[in-house]
């Protein structure tokens, strides 16, 4: 029952649309705007990583306010002061975009895609592994570093599409979950990961036989959701 539970949540949660795939159908839906993997394009993916979940959800501050933030976090230049953003690309790529592009037609293009977010069709070239992670309300976790691991995949798998089969999602999750604790999924005691430390009996500690035995279970479930979904779209 509460597999069931965990899996009519992901669904419900999907009907919604989540923002890294408003993201990601937006970049394939103006594939002109970044035609060359300039600066522009380096800004757009670092704006996918830094943005939440939530960013085409009505709440909290507007798409204008939060694009505006997101672009001083990622970039270090205040809009209001850079005619001109320049990032650290290498030299062959182009040196910069203007400023004003971010705030006229890409914030256009983008409050457009986040008002119809609800009703797009979900599309297969949009998905990525990170989509899985969401939401993480109600996710049974083993201990208490768990869910800060949980949230680090989301965010490193934000732009790896998703595989239709099992063994290949296997193997990405088993080297994310290797790459951010520094121990196999086969270890078999707890890990201790000490910047998940945040108080608590079991404070910075990963439960690895949890994540074999529910965790990794609970993504392949929706990653079973996800493709049905996708396919009974076309």
């Amino acid at each position: 029952m509460a597999g069931w539970l965990l899996r009519n949540q992901h669904v419900q949660h999907r009907v919604g649309r989540l923002g890294a795939h408003t993201r990601q159908r937006f970049k394939h839906s103006h594939p002109a705007l970044f035609a060359d993997y300039g600066s522009g394009r380096a800004v757009f993916d670092r704006l996918v990583e830094c943005f939440g979940a939530d960013l085409c959800q009505p709440q909290g501050a507007g798409v204008a306010d939060r694009l505006r933030w997101a672009l001083q976090t990622v970039t270090g230049f205040a809009i209001e002061d850079s005619p001109r953003i320049d990032v650290a690309v290498p030299e062959d790529f182009h040196s910069g975009h203007d400023a004003g592009f971010w705030m006229g037609e890409f914030l256009n293009r983008l409050t457009d895609c986040c008002t119809r977010y609800r009703t797009a069709i979900l599309v297969a070239d949009c998905a990525v592994v990170g989509d899985l992670f969401y939401p993480a309300t109600n996710v049974p976790w083993g201990l208490r570093g768990d869910p800060f691991l949980w949230m680090e995949m989301a965010q490193a798998l934000c732009h790896v599409p998703l595989p239709e089969y099992t063994p290949e999602l296997d193997l990405i999750l088993s080297s994310t979950f290797a790459a951010l604790t520094g121990q196999s999924l086969d270890h078999h005691d707890s890990i201790l990961v000490p910047r998940f430390a945040r108080g608590g009996m079991s404070s910075g500690q990963i439960a690895t036989s949890h994540w074999k035995e529910t965790l990794i279970p609970l993504l392949h479930d929706r990653t079973v959701w996800l493709w049905t979904s996708l396919f009974s779209t076309l």
